[in-house]
């Protein structure tokens, strides 16, 4: 292709997309997109849709030698994002294949085994037993429901690992309860075999016949739904062994004059050997367990019949059991490239799968369902997607062949558009008619460069995430997947109650709901929808709306950082920080109730009330001067215009949960400052706390006193809130207009006289430092507390950062805290895995 918006494809564009082995790509439910490094035997994670990017430990023999080993072929991560497989070929030497383990945080990972493989015996595809079961949406009952589990059970390992071979075997890998060892069992997939445990060393030796080797070079694995067996779908191709190197007779000089025939003979069959099957081979395997070992099993079944063309994509598509029967579909692409002298055209062909009688387990017949092809267009891409309902489909990425268009409503200067990507039925692989078709662009001077010829589905099937045929660096580009034109209920809000109950990572969602186009009205919509459905099919919990306030968190302030008009982004960033302020809030109500120590307070954890209360009185603090100025603009009518929102600060206020919060929290601070006055300190350094705690709260602004009755009445009028009022609230991150009339009322209660001191609370001392302002060092120190303790941030290379609101923190995964061991070991456990916010954590330097 030319570097132009007018191009031509040819057959070598699109060649690399055929060539083994290929450039995985992942995409984890937990939002982390792994590929290769490049030409180096490592693997690059990317968490989306930030830029943040770590480098997983490798195993010593990469370390070692990096030169000896190619990048990765293979890459696959658990669906509980705990484990990560990953399988490097070497180069003239063995092989090796590496599985880690993940820590609390997205970028902590360690290498917790490895293991060499011969030359021959690669693996070709990998994949994971003992998934949960899938959450899908019902359209009848307008409700979320499960969907059986698929594949065998493993009741006594995890993780519980299966890949296939190049050498044609199946192998179980896996780890049992109570147990760091892996254990390993291989059977053959070309004929019937078994194997049992105990297994202790993986035997794997290339297959051979006295002519070739027969190599597996695409494989697919087929975990059934309400099926113990696994269908595995293979393509193979016949590698001739090296010709034996004649012998070179010194004493023979005789010379014909005339060509060796046989030796031509012989480079011709050599080109015809290496040549795929034109077959698919199907086997069924069995997984069990006696109770006491775990053995696997294999059963060849018939194999499918193929034109004698180069296979690219091999799917199983598995659809939801329904009646009478769950089906089982294989999607296969192939190409014909003409002996290289023209364009080459493509062909889908979709197989079905179904028992010969559903008494008979082992009973399995296949048939081609139909067939479609493509040779008006370049295919580029085939990969699954889920439809809502749990139905399957493919998501397929053509290219035009020449005479790419500009697109005209591109918001990028010069795009072209060079292709489309549309959704499949199956089995007919006709156009889903109901789902979108998007256009692929470029920028016209890109047109040409980076073609991409591999594709993955986000988890919840918003983003796709596209590789280049690129074999010097890793090429990825990202765009919208193609949704639902018109339904009743908003797609990304079915999305989002999905993703939260499979407990999959929110931003692929988030991302599009950030986006420009969408006003924040629809964005409360959509997220209100998804709150009350959630509400309506989960108990509601004391904490089920902090789950629904972090999602509100994630969208608006990636709407913050993806806006460049400014108001919009002032808007936004006010929404997401008053939500933050109140997960911190529940944060430090926890950690108060941790310091308890019967009736009064235990004085060892004195300096970490200091700092839950420096932090709370700031936030009330903030409070009140929004309540001030809302106040005197209310008063004066300039608040009462349809474009004038009401503050989202306000939402402290005018939120049941939310001011429930802040009274729990500002009682706290009361208590601790009463019980702390009565109690006589046994060291110098608890003197020193105690009277700085209780100076903090004597020379605020507030009176705490006079200012905690008064909420308490507030709390008493809007309690009786209506549900859906209360879930608009919180997908809006500010309160709605219905409250604005009872707001002034309220705020007219909390500035009575006597409760605030408005000098004290609009002028502070570093304001009155004249010349001398990088000494005011008071509006620095909120920037870097830590997002749990509220502590001023320790000194340290790295920190704890939560990907959903950029909190930092230093005092977790760290024994030498700088708080009370007994503290230490509760916000561990408390705040680990996730941030205040609900957001996971990842490692990174100390901005």
């Amino acid at each position: 292709m030319r570097e132009d918006s007018s191009w031509q494809a040819g057959w070598y564009d699109i060649y690399p997309a055929l060539e083994h082995p290929r450039r995985p790509i992942e995409w984890s439910n937990s939002s982390i997109i792994f590929t290769g490094y490049g030409m180096q035997p490592a693997i690059l994670a990317r968490h989306f849709s930030s830029s943040k990017q770590f480098i997983m430990p490798s195993p010593p023999p990469l370390l070692s030698e990096p030169d000896n080993y190619g990048p990765a072929t293979v890459i696959s991560v658990s669906p509980d994002d705990a484990w990560l497989f990953a399988c490097f070929p070497g180069q003239n030497n063995a092989g090796v294949c590496c599985l880690w383990n993940r820590g609390p945080e997205l970028d902590n990972w360690r290498v917790m085994d490895w293991w060499t493989y011969p030359a021959g015996a690669g693996v070709v595809v990998a994949d994971w037993i003992g998934a949960a079961r899938e959450w899908v949406y019902d359209s009848v009952t307008e409700s979320p429901r499960r969907l059986p589990f698929r594949g065998p059970r493993a009741p006594v390992s995890h993780p519980t690992l299966v890949f296939v071979t190049e050498n044609h075997q199946i192998v179980l890998c896996y780890v049992r309860h109570y147990s760091t060892s892996i254990k390993m069992l291989s059977c053959s997939l070309l004929q019937q075999s078994n194997a049992t445990e105990p297994v202790s060393k993986l035997d794997q030796e290339p297959t051979s016949d006295i002519n070739s080797i027969q190599t597996c070079v695409s494989a697919a694995i087929s975990l059934n739904f309400s099926d113990p067996s696994i269908i595995v779908a293979t393509r193979s191709q016949k590698c001739p062994l090296p010709l034996p190197t004649p012998q070179f007779n010194h004493m023979d000089l005789g010379l014909t004059g005339e060509p060796d025939e046989s030796g031509a003979e012989a480079l011709d069959s050599v080109l015809e050997d290496y040549e795929e099957h034109a077959t698919i081979e199907l086997c069924e395997v069995q997984l069990k367990f006696d109770g006491l070992a775990m053995s696997l099993s294999t059963r060849p079944l018939p194999v499918i019949q193929t034109a004698e063309r180069k296979l690219k994509d091999l799917h199983f598509i598995v659809q939801p059991p329904t009646r009478p029967s769950p089906s089982v579909h294989l999607v296969a692409s192939f190409f014909d490239f003409y002996d290289y002298v023209s364009l080459p055209t493509a062909e889908v062909v979709c197989y079905s799968l179904t028992r010969q009688a559903p008494t008979d387990p082992v009973s399995w017949i296949c048939k081609q369902e139909c067939s479609r092809s493509f040779e008006d267009k370049l295919l580029a891409f085939l990969a699954p997607c889920k439809h809502l309902s749990g139905t399957r489909g493919v998501t397929v990425g053509v290219y035009r062949k020449s005479s790419a268009q500009p697109h005209p409503t591109s918001m990028k200067a010069k795009d072209t558009v060079i292709g489309s990507v549309s959704v499949l039925k199956v089995p007919d692989l006709t156009d889903d008619q109901e789902w979108e078709a998007l256009p692929i662009l470029k920028p016209n001077d890109k047109v040409g460069q980076d073609v991409s010829v591999s594709a993955v589905v986000s988890p919840n099937c918003s983003m796709l995430c596209t590789m280049s045929a690129s074999i010097w660096a890793t090429q990825t580009t990202l765009q919208r997947a193609p949704q639902i034109k018109a339904q009743t209920t908003p797609p990304l809000s079915v999305r989002l109650v999905i993703a939260v109950l499979s407990e999959h990572a929110t931003t692929d969602i988030t991302h599009q709901l950030s986006h420009h186009t969408i006003s924040s009205n629809i964005i409360g919509n959509i997220l209100c929808h998804s709150f009350s459905v959630l509400d309506a099919y989960r108990a509601k919990t004391t904490r089920s709306w902090l789950r629904h306030l972090g999602i509100a968190l994630e969208v608006y302030r990636m709407r913050a950082s993806r806006t460049h008009d400014e108001q919009e982004k002032e808007d936004a960033t006010s929404r997401w920080k008053v939500a933050q302020d109140v997960c911190s809030l529940t944060s430090c109500n926890v950690i108060f109730n941790e310091c308890r120590d019967g009736e009064g307070y235990n004085l060892d954890t004195i300096w970490q009330l200091v700092g839950l209360c420096t932090w709370i009185m700031d936030c009330l603090e903030k409070i009140m001067k929004e309540c001030v100025l809302s106040l005197e603009l209310s008063s004066s009518g300039k608040t009462s215009g349809p474009d004038v929102s009401i503050s989202p600060t306000l939402l402290m206020l005018l939120h049941p949960h939310a001011l429930q919060t802040l009274l729990e929290a500002v009682a706290n601070v009361k208590q601790v400052r009463q019980r702390l006055e009565l109690l006589t300190p046994r060291s110098e350094n608890s003197q020193i706390a105690r009277d700085a705690f209780i100076d903090q709260v004597d020379c605020s602004s507030i009176n705490l006193t006079g200012l905690l009755p008064i909420l308490k009445d507030v709390f008493e009028v809007i309690k009786i809130t209506s549900d859906e009022e209360i879930r608009r609230c919180l997908a809006l991150c500010q309160p709605t207009e219905n409250m604005r009339n009872q707001a002034h009322a309220h705020l007219l209660k909390v500035l009575e006289p006597g409760i605030l001191d408005r000098s004290r609370l609009f002028m502070k001392l570093h304001d009155f430092v004249d010349g001398m302002s990088r000494l005011a060092i008071e509006p620095q120190k909120q920037k870097y507390r830590d997002i749990v303790t509220k502590n001023l941030l320790l000194v340290r290379p790295s920190t704890f950062v939560c990907v959903r609101c950029g909190g930092q923190s230093s005092e977790l995964g760290k024994s030498d805290a700088s708080t009370t061991p007994k503290l230490v070991g509760f916000i561990e456990r408390y705040w680990i895995k996730r941030c205040v916010c609900g957001g996971p954590w990842i490692r990174a330097p100390r901005s």
